[in-house]
């Protein structure tokens, strides 16, 4: 940002705008401040070098073939992106495949991502421990009175409650911790919101376990259940958790849901990252959960 308001003709400017568009995962940058600060250096870098003022054509070639026709981009297109993909199975396997891109003259400068996409079967993807371990249980609940048991469960009836627990070790200080947690595609979690959720469900769904066990007596870890988790989610397909500091400890995050649809179910893993900080993360198994008719 200081580059292009302060020094326009610099040679570091068109590098340090590029570097900062090839740092991007899945539009956006590592945490929110990153991508506000981002975004707002890329659109001094436009109106600083003219960018908004494109106008010239475009072609993408994989592996000799066409993608997308003949492309334009001119001022009333320029702030809309073009994605162009390519399935796996179309690609070469055995050897290099060619990505080529050509431009006609014209104002503006073309950039462009490439990247591959590609996703491993549930059960391939092993725990990872890099600053916090968290791991996941699914417990029987009784369906009469919804109260949980002890008891750890890999299968349910369809309509069946099922309690999951959320274990997370914090081997240091925390700050600004998110957990996401996919619920496996056969059920929908219990949100205590609602005021058509069962009152007996919600007794033990989506409730902060009190007094987390922490490896040290300080005593700032003693205190009351509703401060350690800051807000939480109910999405269709995971149930999401915050926290804007936890000490060195360990703690838990109890929810219900419960089975919609019969089946057999790979779910994935558990997540917890510092926002600020995402290579500090921890990810449990991922598990398989069958659903009964």
């Amino acid at each position: 940002m200081a580059l292009a308001r302060n020094d326009r003709n610099n040679p570091l400017l068109a590098n340090a705008a590029r570097w900062l568009m090839s740092t991007r995962s899945a539009g956006h940058w590592q945490t929110t401040q990153e991508t506000a600060w981002s975004v707002l250096a890329l659109t001094e870098y436009m109106q600083a070098t003219g960018e908004l003022n494109g106008n010239y054509t475009y072609e993408v070639l994989v592996n000799g073939k066409l993608q997308g026709g003949d492309l334009q981009v001119n001022k009333s297109n320029i702030d809309q992106p073009q994605f162009l993909s390519v399935p796996i199975k179309d690609l070469v396997q055995n050897a290099a495949n060619e990505l080529l891109i050509s431009r006609s003259a014209g104002d503006g400068k073309l950039y462009y991502s490439a990247n591959l996409q590609y996703y491993l079967p549930a059960d391939k993807i092993p725990a990872l421990n890099k600053g916090i371990l968290i791991g996941r249980q699914y417990y029987a609940v009784d369906q009469a009175t919804h109260k949980p048991s002890d008891t750890a469960i890999a299968s349910a009836k369809v309509g069946d409650y099922v309690m999951v627990k959320l274990v997370i070790v914090a081997p240091t200080d925390l700050n600004y911790l998110a957990v996401e947690d996919p619920l496996p595609a056969g059920f929908e979690a219990v949100d205590n919101t609602l005021k058509t959720s069962s009152v007996a469900a919600q007794s033990g769904g989506l409730k902060e376990q009190p007094q987390p066990k922490a490896v040290s007596g300080d005593d700032r870890y003693d205190q009351p259940y509703w401060t350690y988790w800051a807000h939480s989610e109910v999405r269709d397909d995971r149930v999401a958790v915050f926290a804007t500091f936890l000490g060195r400890g360990t703690y838990e995050y109890t929810y219900m849901m419960r089975a919609s649809v019969a089946g057999e179910f790979r779910t994935l893993a558990a997540r917890a990252w510092q926002m600020y900080a995402p290579d500090v993360q921890g990810r449990s198994e991922a598990t398989q959960f069958q659903v009964l008719p």
